[in-house]
């Protein structure tokens, strides 16, 4: 049986801003395609300020394609 690809619950401040730099995104962009209506949360997020949730983590890894085990694909 194989295990699932666990993704580090809590990402730091640098996993999340290369996680944006990556998708070649600006933070109002990946606040947008998140879905958060404050783009200020992607700055706290990225100046260990405050740090998202193991929920909204997975969705930045997901909405970026860049989850270890899954991956977004149009029906």
């Amino acid at each position: 049986m194989q295990k699932p690809n666990l993704i580090q619950p809590k990402p730091t401040p640098e996993q999340v801003k290369a996680l944006r730099l990556k998708a070649g995104l600006s933070g109002s962009q990946f606040a947008k395609l998140i879905g958060l209506s404050n783009r200020q949360l992607i700055s706290d997020y990225e100046n260990d300020r405050k740090t998202p949730n193991a929920q909204t983590w997975t969705l930045m890894l997901l909405a970026t394609n860049q989850h270890p085990g899954f991956e977004l694909r149009e029906k």
